[in-house]
């Protein structure tokens, strides 16, 4: 499946606003949605929720941030952005083929909650 129009113009023009992410992450990210949501922004099923299928405890606190409604696609990338700087800050340091493999293992599966991760600690985000 592909993006569709209004997707892809809203997570271009995110990326666009935040240039720290080069070709290579920016693909790793694309990559990973594609293969998680197909670019379905509001698709919330059994085993995870939105752009990015957050699972588990990441999942919750996305919708408490946005009271159970779809958040905007620049909305999740935001939330995505606060999490890779916050938890994930090396994935910005690694190599360009290297970039997928990385953001899979550490961001996708619900890793968060494997890690060591708390929700109060996650809370203070807000």
């Amino acid at each position: 499946m592909t993006c569709t129009a209004t997707a892809c113009a809203l997570i271009l023009t995110w990326f666009a606003q935040h240039p720290s992410y080069d070709a290579s992450h920016r693909e790793a990210i694309l990559t990973y949605m594609a293969h998680e949501s197909h670019f379905q922004q509001c698709v919330d099923v059994r085993s995870g929720g939105f752009l990015f299928q957050w699972a588990g405890v990441r999942r919750r606190w996305i919708k408490e941030k946005y009271a159970g409604v779809c958040p905007t696609v620049p909305s999740q990338l935001d939330f995505m952005d606060w999490e890779l700087r916050t938890y994930w800050p090396h994935f910005f340091a690694t190599p360009p083929q290297e970039a997928l493999a990385y953001f899979r293992y550490h961001f996708g599966q619900g890793r968060m909650e494997y890690e060591g991760q708390t929700e109060r600690a996650a809370r203070r985000k807000n």
